[in-house]
């Protein structure tokens, strides 16, 4: 009997992210200290970088976002993009690259970013400068 897989795509380019995140790291992250940071084994981290056992929760995936600094909502419609593009859905690439470089859109996302930080996040949670800008700008606009 053939097991079938509870990977999918968008699973496999999370994970996937992940490692080339771990990748560009100076000095780099190793899989130890990733499975160290989820509470994982060694071993039970590399399965999941090998595709094995369960993949990435969201929960998981936010809190290594978190931990290399990441805008989890941004990332995260980077990886649907990239999965649209492998399956050839090209109207949903589009569509996503489009959200991405939408400033209504952008602001959408980081106000729900700095909401999850917590309402009262600093500008120094969020790491990116352009993010920052447009979290400032989000926050002058938002309704008191």
């Amino acid at each position: 009997m053939t097991k079938i897989s509870p990977w999918c795509d968008v699973d496999k380019s999370a994970i996937d992210t992940i490692d080339t995140w771990a990748k560009e790291t100076q000095p780099k992250t190793s899989r130890a200290e990733i499975a160290r940071e989820l509470g994982y084994t060694y071993q039970a981290l590399r399965k999941k970088f090998n595709h094995e056992n369960a993949p990435l929760t969201l929960g998981e995936f936010e809190h290594l976002c978190h931990f290399f600094n990441k805008n989890s909502a941004a990332e995260w419609m980077r990886i649907l993009q990239a999965v649209a593009v492998k399956n050839g859905d090209l109207n949903e690439a589009k569509l996503l690259d489009e959200m991405l470089n939408d400033h209504q859109v952008k602001n959408a996302i980081v106000n729900l970013a700095i909401t999850y930080l917590h309402p009262s996040s600093v500008l120094d949670d969020i790491p990116s400068e352009a993010v920052k800008a447009e979290a400032k700008a989000a926050r002058k606009d938002a309704p008191k």
